[in-house]
């Protein structure tokens, strides 16, 4: 059985905002599970805790480190604390899988100015060692 972090935006500017990312999050975390994966989902166990978003991040850049797989969640490009969690993982040298379920096999920083970073990720069809470049844009990895 493997642990799996689910990664995703939480904050939001409304509060229903909240609750779709919320909802997103749990969805992901039931995919894990329903694979006979540990989902760990920071979203359903702080939820309306109130602590310094610093503690927030760094139990959470924890636990991304040693979880066995980090799996994102839809709109994961556009949060600051996501993007963080997967460089902790990365550079922890685990599995981090897009929403679609793509293995993610590297990460070209580049343009940091322009606010985007290149991620090589396995191609949907194979899982295998063949490989595409995506650009994700917004803030850069």
């Amino acid at each position: 059985m493997k642990v799996v972090w689910i990664a995703g935006p939480y904050r939001a500017a409304t509060a229903q905002e909240i609750e779709a990312n919320i909802g997103r999050a749990a969805q992901r975390a039931q995919q894990a599970a329903d694979e006979g994966h540990f989902p760990i989902t920071p979203h359903l166990l702080t939820r309306g805790l109130h602590a310094p978003e610093a503690l927030w991040l760094s139990g959470c850049l924890a636990v991304a480190q040693r979880a066995d797989e980090v799996w994102l969640v839809d709109g994961w490009a556009d949060s600051h604390g996501t993007l963080e969690e997967v460089r902790a993982a990365w550079h922890a040298k685990n599995t981090v899988r897009l929403p679609d379920g793509r293995r993610l096999v590297g990460i070209e920083a580049r343009n940091r100015a322009a606010g985007s970073a290149v991620l090589v990720v396995e191609r949907p069809t194979t899982g295998i060692a063949k490989t595409t470049r995506e650009t994700i844009r917004g803030r850069a990895l």
